[in-house]
């Protein structure tokens, strides 16, 4: 019979540090893998944005989901808790609120994201924040839906073709050039500094985080990851919407 062979402290150290250095190589490794996943989820998320947009077209003779009920509500604050907020709007054909928050910025931004369900605040115990809110108790959404896509609901409501109208007048593009969801919470582009970090541009460096990029939905239907570089900003009053140099 074999003797069972017993490990001395030395080769226990080495089996330990072997297990350490293939723990430190895959642990990247991993994380890069979650991260990419988290990033193709977000696109996923994103295209059924804009699928559940045309849901609201089919009923509202074309208009686009509008940004919210009226120009008062465009800022996305204050406790009304997502009421007459776009995802308000587009939850009643999506059936949920999960849809609106980028996974990757789930992570980084929680309390940004949209509840779907009745949940207890985590550093408040005995408060429960409603669907729909978000853990900031406000109305944010982990995505941001652009105001010149939409509207509002009261004044200026807006469809494909008028969006495109605009963009081929103007020469800034077509309906696959044009962003209508982009990661964040929302964004101004009366600011075209790209290293501004005080406002909530669309260059803002907390957008990109998908490995220094960011996630974009387009009118045409279609969702793609971007470099800040891709983007165009118009500054107000030049035009506000939004477009990419590629498609």
């Amino acid at each position: 019979m074999m003797k069972k062979h017993a490990f001395t402290l030395i080769e226990l150290l080495v089996v330990i540090s072997i297990i350490s250095l293939l723990i430190s190589i895959l642990l990247p490794a991993l994380g890069a893998a979650r991260k990419a996943a988290r990033t193709s989820m977000c696109l996923s998320r994103m295209r059924q944005v804009l699928v559940t947009n045309y849901a609201y077209q089919a009923d509202y003779k074309g208009y686009n989901t509008p940004l919210c009920k009226d120009s008062g509500h465009q800022d996305y604050w204050g406790a009304d808790q997502g009421k007459y907020r776009w995802q308000n709007y587009m939850q009643v054909y999506s059936g949920n609120y999960n849809i609106f928050n980028c996974p990757e910025r789930e992570v980084h931004y929680p309390q940004h994201s949209v509840l779907n369900q009745k949940t207890e605040h985590p550093d408040f115990p005995g408060w429960f924040l409603n669907r729909g809110q978000s853990l900031n108790a406000g109305a944010r959404a982990n995505m941001a839906w652009s105001k010149y896509v939409g509207g509002y609901a009261d004044v200026d409501p807006r469809r494909n073709e008028d969006v495109e109208d605009v963009l081929v007048e103007k020469g800034f593009g077509r309906l696959a050039n044009a962003v209508a969801v982009a990661d964040g919470s929302f964004w101004t582009t009366t600011n075209s500094d790209r290293g501004a970090t005080v406002d909530y541009s669309i260059f803002q460096p907390s957008r990109y985080v998908h490995t220094g990029r960011i996630n974009l939905g387009f009118l045409d239907g279609h969702a793609a990851t971007r470099v800040a570089e891709d983007i165009d900003s118009r500054p107000w009053p030049n035009g506000g919407y939004i477009t990419t140099q590629t498609q």
